[in-house]
């Protein structure tokens, strides 16, 4: 459905109506690129009226594709804001969906904190179409206005901000379906502090339906830099993406400097000692840092689940339930059990000799598995890779050189034994594994690390079937391990080449605290396994 204006037309059959005049002015204007959109203000100065019901006055306002304006409604005799985006200056049709989900989530909401939905139309010029949103003014300045005017909030008025700003996202996240806001920064955020502390959320132009799951996959990347969540720099947003806003908004307030340019340990903004030196400490003040700290956590799932949550924390509520952060990402699961081909023996303590680091809690595990390192071991399989590759280096070169395309093809099968020896080489001297579970989430995460570089493979525990140890396949007679991991109808193999003592034990510390697979089992290779290579190699 698109954007309907006073007279009943849509954005569908705008698009079709003026795709054609669009293209043609592209082109006419620098050589068919797309040119620079003359000023709005052009078309659009003080004074002018609008629908003969709205009078312009200054430019309060510029995004990329839009402008804003003061203005007077004749027929109410209040001051609104206009807010203006011409055909012309679309990038995409995705600017004017944006717009269009504005209007209609504006015209839905009704809170005192966010100025009320007046009107939506368009009006055409000569060689455009504009369209308006029209809502009312809030009173006051922005924050970011009033900080660049100096303004020092008082402890008692900083956490008057955070309780409304908290009070507003939890109106949002009650709704049906809840509203994300995608965009929470200081200059969204009007206050007005002639009386107290009245604030109002403006700028609904990055609203989303929560329902609608925003993943990441093809979405918009909506929000500022230092106020973004780190899901939204990959299209995500859910309703603890507002709350990192309003966490990083408060920072900018109990600071006064912008979060980017604030020092971070593990994506954590790192405040606490410049709101200290900014401000005298008071338990006012103690209760608004220790909410803040954790809606700026990184991970969603350590934020509060919900706006409500972090009110009652702020107001001094115990929390029963909170979330506990997590090592990396996290993990947990739950899954039945499977008894075939096996062994059972739980391990309950690393293997004498093993450089397993092990870090655990009642909740919590993380099992480091280091990197080889330069040993006898991997000297003597780097040696005989570069010597293969060598070997099979000088072969090509001479079959190039007398012009043998066909030996030189014929080598090509050697290039990749070659290759994955070389990387199984490198690997085994670099590459550093964590497995990590947490039995408060539902996931587990395998962290790899090597030259610098990290993947993460995410397992969901509620899909794991089974967890073992597995002999995938025998070298000169000795068994090569592995550990095994069934999801669904995806097998994973992880820690190839291991010890199957160091194996069982995280094989057994995995299984005991997600509840799936028994500890200690052991698969031995079928026939069909020594033929087949494996679903997937992480």
């Amino acid at each position: 459905m698109g954007f309907v204006t006073g007279s009943g037309v849509s954005t569908v059959s705008v698009r079709r109506r003026v795709e054609s005049r669009r293209v043609r002015t592209w082109r006419s204007v620098n050589g068919g690129r797309r040119a620079f959109v003359p000023s709005m203000a052009t078309a659009l100065e003080k004074g002018k009226h609008l629908k003969e019901r709205y009078v312009l006055g200054e430019e309060l306002g510029r995004g990329s594709t839009s402008v804003t304006f003061s203005a007077v409604d004749r027929k109410s005799g209040s001051e609104v804001v206009v807010k203006a985006l011409a055909l012309r200056g679309l990038q995409s049709w995705k600017t004017l969906e944006l717009f269009e989900r504005e209007s209609k989530a504006l015209a839905a909401l009704d809170h005192v904190s966010i100025p009320s939905y007046v009107d939506s139309f368009q009006e055409d010029t000569k060689d455009d179409r504009m369209f308006f949103l029209v809502q009312e003014r809030a009173p006051g300045k922005s924050l970011s206005t009033l900080m660049e005017e100096r303004w020092r909030a008082t402890p008692t008025q900083v956490e008057d901000v955070l309780r409304q700003l908290l009070g507003v996202l939890d109106y949002l996240q009650t709704l049906s379906p809840p509203v994300i806001h995608r965009d929470i920064k200081p200059s969204n955020v009007m206050i007005d502090a002639r009386n107290g502390i009245r604030l109002f959320l403006v700028d609904f132009g990055g609203v989303v339906e929560g329902s609608r799951g925003i993943e990441g996959k093809g979405s918009t990347m909506i929000g500022t830099f230092g106020y973004m969540a780190p899901e939204q720099f990959t299209g995500a947003a859910t309703a603890a993406t507002d709350l990192y806003g309003i966490g990083a908004t408060m920072i900018y307030l109990l600071t006064g400097r912008e979060p980017g340019e604030l020092p971070r340990s593990r994506l954590r903004i790192d405040f606490k000692s410049e709101a200290e030196q900014r401000y005298l400490s008071s338990a006012i003040l103690s209760r608004v840092i220790e909410v803040v700290d954790q809606l700026t956590e990184p991970a969603p799932e350590d934020r509060f689940r919900t706006a409500r949550e972090a009110l009652d924390t702020l107001r001094g509520a115990p929390q029963t339930a909170r979330t506990q952060p997590a090592f990396w990402n996290q993990l947990m699961s739950q899954v039945k059990e499977e008894a075939d081909l096996a062994v059972d023996v739980a391990v309950e303590a690393p293997p004498k000799g093993s450089k397993l680091i092990v870090e655990r809690d009642e909740d919590r595990l993380a099992i480091t598995v280091p990197s080889e390192g330069v040993t006898a071991g991997t000297v003597s399989n780097g040696m005989f890779s570069l010597t293969w590759n060598g070997v099979v280096g000088a072969f090509t070169w001479s079959a190039l050189t007398v012009g043998s395309l066909p030996a030189a093809a014929f080598s090509i099968p050697f290039w990749i034994v070659g290759g994955h020896l070389l990387r199984r080489a490198a690997k085994n001297v670099t590459e550093e594994s964590i497995f990590c579970t947490d039995r408060k989430t539902r996931r587990v995460f395998v962290i790899l690390r090597s030259f610098g570089r990290e993947s993460i493979q995410i397992l969901e525990t509620r899909q794991i079937q089974d967890i073992r140890v597995a002999v995938i396949q025998y070298v000169n007679g000795n068994p090569i391990y592995c550990l095994e991991i069934i999801e669904g109808v995806k097998t994973f193999h992880f820690g190839q080449g291991m010890r199957e003592g160091d194996l069982l034990f995280i094989q057994s510390q995995l299984c005991n605290f997600t509840g799936r697979g028994v500890p200690g089992r052991t698969r031995r290779p079928t026939p069909m396994d020594l033929k087949r290579t494996t679903d997937d190699e992480f």
